[in-house]
Parts: structure tokens; sequence; C-alpha cells
């Protein structure tokens, strides 16, 4: 949407916010940084969800000289379709409250109406008729823990934001998107910051 647009050609928009953090990123070769305070409630979990988005879609279609000669992107191996099972093709249910893992059946039932689809929920095994637009594809599970989103086969938000949990569930706060470093809830009491960096980042944010 944004992409490749200057600063003062962008309406205040995190898209746009996003897009002038990559951009400088990019121009200056310097850390960019993007930070969504406010009270609880506020919104800055959708802020952040959204930005995240568009940072991996810019990070993966936008391919500058500099990245092409110096980025070494590991190739994950696998069959071009979609993820299956036995009874049908992994999706991810978006709903208000986030999104949860199903099963879309490949066979189209004959009572079943236009832009609608069949699904099982794999949590409870419950059957849902829900709109196409709104079921993502899942990826492979071999790919939770991928370190760059971008190398994800279907690059959509449920997708990226499970990896996300995946990886901070396994301790794994860094992920990459293309030439950006995301760190995930970086004030976490984990082993790998020592107690100086702890305070220095608590007063940066304070």
């Amino acid at each position: 949407m944004f992409r490749g647009c200057k600063t003062e050609d962008m309406p205040p928009h995190v898209y746009s916010l996003a897009q002038t953090a990559y951009r400088t990123m990019l121009e200056t070769r310097r850390d960019q940084s993007l930070i969504f305070m406010g009270r609880s409630g506020s919104g800055k979990t959708t802020s952040f969800k959204h930005a995240l988005y568009y940072l991996a879609l810019a990070a993966d279609k936008k391919k500058t000289p500099w990245m092409r000669s110096n980025a070494k992107v590991t190739k994950i191996e696998g069959d071009d379709g979609p993820w299956t099972t036995t009874n049908g093709e992994s999706v991810w249910l978006v709903h208000r409250g986030g999104f949860c893992a199903a099963t879309r059946f490949l066979q189209k039932n004959p009572g079943e109406s236009n832009g609608k689809v069949l699904i099982e929920l794999q949590h409870s095994g419950e059957q849902l008729h829900v709109d196409e637009d709104d079921i993502e594809k899942a990826n492979p599970s071999k790919l939770d823990l991928v370190e760059d989103i971008c190398q994800l086969k279907h690059l959509n938000e449920a997708s990226v934001l499970h990896c996300l949990r995946q990886r901070y569930a396994s301790n794994l706060i860094h992920t990459k998107a293309g030439p950006t470093l995301m760190v995930v809830n970086p004030m976490a009491p984990l082993s790998l910051y020592s107690e100086k960096v702890c305070i220095e980042v608590s007063i940066f944010f304070l």
C-alpha cells in the first residue's frame, strides 16, 4: 500500500509508520524502532499486529541490490501444495478473539451456499459453516519455529502470529522479517539478558 512512498506523501496510519521505519532502515543501514504506547485496551496489540504484517509483506517483496548480494536465505524444501491432512486442508479460523486451528473439507457439500465453507475445529471437533474470507491457510508444523517469517509458505496474519507465539514459548524472542529484526517482550526476565541490560532498557521505556 505505502511501499516506496516518502513520509510526507503518506497519511497518518500504522502502515505508513512501518513503511517509514523500513525505508529509513534500508537507506541509512541503521536500526529503527516502533514503540506502541497507551493505556490498556487502546489498541497497542492490534497496531503491533498490523505493523508486523506490513513489515513481513514489505520485506518479502522488496528486493534491493544489497539484500540480494548479502542476504543468505535458507530455502525450506517441501511440496508446493497446501498443507493437507487426511480430511482436508489445515487452515486458521480468524474471529474477533483471535484465531484457532481448523480443517477445511476439500469436497464441497451439495447444500453449501456460495462463499461458505465447511470446517472442523481441531480443538473440539465441532463442524461449522463459515465465510470463506474468515479462514487463512496454515503452514506445515515444521515452519512453526522458522527464524525468518518471510520463509513461511503462507504469509498471513494468523500464520505470522502463530510463529511468533511458538518462538516466544521456546524463549526465541528474536525473529527476522527479511532485514528487519523483531524482539517480542524484550523486558522479560530471560537469562540471555544481564541485569544491567534489563535496567537500561527499563529506563529507556519510562
